[in-house]
């Protein structure tokens, strides 16, 4: 995963990106990053101070990391690994692939739950939909195209 950045308001673009975020270069498995959520933290964000840059990714469709920077996108955290916090006991029985994304994340700007942080996933599980989300009544089994449900990975306090 790479950035460039527009110190312009995206009249101009670097050629060349100007981080690398994650990457599976030295990885002696055959892996790869992708799924990528862009978010800002504004809340978290002192005056004076620049809000933090989060992009949350999976790696090979099971591990959920993310990755911070603190000056909008020229220096990043290395990937942490929060598929603990963001996984459900149990899922690891009925799912067999997890993603992040499509698109963006958001913050709540208002109400009681302001400052909490919402990034889009979804997962997609072997057998039937009922394992996954225990609704389907039919207990019929499903192609794994079918058993894919969207839902959504929050913090309240950037603790992943």
């Amino acid at each position: 995963i790479v950035v460039k950045r527009s110190m312009d308001s995206g009249s101009s673009w670097p050629s060349k990106p100007t981080a690398v975020v994650a990457t599976n270069r030295n990885s002696s498995v055959k892996n790869w990053v992708g799924y990528t959520v862009p978010l800002l933290d504004a809340a978290a964000a002192q005056p004076g101070t620049l809000p933090t840059v989060l992009v949350v990714f999976c790696n090979s469709n099971n591990w959920v990391m993310v990755s911070r920077s603190h000056d909008i996108g020229s220096s990043w955290s290395p990937p942490q690994n929060i598929t603990a916090m963001v996984r459900p006991p149990g899922w690891w029985t009925h799912v067999n692939s997890f993603w992040t994304g499509q698109g963006g994340g958001i913050q709540l700007r208002a109400g009681a739950r302001a400052g909490r942080l919402l990034v889009p996933a979804f997962a997609a599980g072997a057998g039937t939909a009922a394992a996954l989300d225990k609704v389907n009544s039919t207990g019929q089994d499903v192609p794994w195209a079918k058993a894919v449900r969207q839902h959504a990975l929050y913090s309240d306090d950037v603790g992943w």
